[in-house]
């Protein structure tokens, strides 16, 4: 029976008649938890993955179909360019079995990339695969499954994290997470925390690390330029090891910052606004989240130019601060020239997207001087 949109309540379940079918193209790699088809929407012509979830290990097809169903929800809360893309699922609980379809990614794993490419190509590998992480890190998602098949770099030279099937995502108050799979890796290049059954951001940054490590040195590449960080990032003792992806973007933004001839007239223009900006917060609240994406920090600058187009000094500083903090803050009632964040604007937005990522990384460096405090003991509530 069909239903008037009028006569719905909110809650009803919505049924389609008839569900989408695809044109099968070829089989792809079969997993252990279930084996994965490339096939083709027919209206709009565009190619997509599809995993089915059916383990080869029938006993634990339970267990592992609880995983299926947190990695749909680790995919559909990701949103960016450097991890695969979800576009659709199917779940049959009762069969304990389902499907997600993912985007194709035309391209080569990280370890057949690393074969055939050279110089800046494998260090903008390594940056991409950083801010991936970094990405994941501010979103509390742990991937747990680092390999060289789980890292694709497609034809365009984009990196896309694959295969969250051992994806866990963080609760408010966890702190790290037992280590659920050991990694085909020899014993003497396994953290000391996985002996004591830890998995964390440490954790994740170790084995990030040591996979390029053992394909650089596979592949006798020598035009890495980043080998300092990975030092860093390798170290077996977790005490000893740095601290977050967010740090490591920070190093690798300093580093390349002083290896590129901006003008000292550019130079100028970022400073005064990065000095201005970061004059305007007092406080980050519970955890620094930053605006990742440049193609929304250019749209909403212009906007805030625009509302401002006649005025000496920003109207509204709130709309300047959340294009670039998302998280909740405090902020000093100061000034800021608009004259300032028009030329940081006509700077920003002539740059290539890499070098407005630069740009980003420098100043949220800044930003992650300013002091972090937990919401719960916030001196601006009445009482504790």
């Amino acid at each position: 029976m069909v239903r008037n949109i009028d006569e719905m309540k909110s809650g009803e379940e919505i049924k389609f008649c008839k569900p989408k079918s695809y044109e099968f193209i070829r089989a792809l790699k079969h997993g252990g938890t279930g084996k994965t088809i490339l096939m083709r929407d027919t209206i709009i012509n565009e190619t997509f993955v599809c995993k089915k979830y059916e383990p080869e290990q029938e006993e634990y097809r339970d267990e592992f179909y609880n995983r299926f169903v947190d990695e749909i929800k680790i995919m559909y809360s990701v949103h960016n360019n450097n991890i695969v893309r979800i576009f659709d699922y199917f779940l049959y609980p009762k069969n304990k079995t389902g499907y997600i379809i993912m985007e194709n990614i035309e391209g080569r794993d990280i370890d057949e990339y690393f074969q055939f490419e050279e110089g800046e190509h494998i260090n903008s590998v390594f940056v991409q695969i950083i801010n991936a992480f970094a990405y994941l890190e501010q979103n509390k998602i742990l991937h747990r499954d680092v390999r060289a098949g789980n890292v694709l770099i497609d034809n365009s030279g984009t990196v896309k994290i694959i295969d969250f099937g051992f994806g866990k995502k963080l609760n408010v108050d966890e702190i790290d997470e037992r280590a659920s799979i050991l990694l085909n890796w020899p014993a003497s290049q396994i953290p000391r925390e996985i002996w004591e059954e830890v998995y964390d951001v440490k954790t994740e940054i170790f084995y990030v690390g040591y996979l390029i490590k053992n394909l650089i040195e596979k592949y006798n590449i020598d035009c890495f330029k980043y080998s300092i960080l990975l030092d860093k990032m390798i170290t077996v003792q977790p005490n000893e090891r740095i601290g977050s992806f967010e740090l490591l973007q920070k190093e690798i933004a300093e580093q390349t910052f002083e290896n590129i001839n901006f003008t000292e007239k550019q130079k100028i223009i970022y400073q005064n606004f990065a000095t201005d900006f970061c004059n305007l917060l007092c406080k980050i609240k519970d955890s620094l989240v930053v605006e990742r994406d440049t193609s929304v920090i250019v749209e909403k600058l212009k906007e805030v130019l625009r509302d401002n187009a006649l005025e000496k000094y920003i109207s509204q500083q709130t709309k300047l601060i959340n294009i670039f903090i998302k998280s909740a803050y405090t902020y000093y009632e100061k000034q800021i020239l608009v004259d300032n964040v028009r030329q940081f604007y006509d700077f920003f937005v002539k740059q290539t997207n890499g070098l407005r990522e630069i740009i980003l990384n420098n100043l949220y460096g800044r930003v992650g001087n300013i002091p972090v405090v937990d919401s719960i003991y916030d001196e601006e509530l009445p009482f504790n």
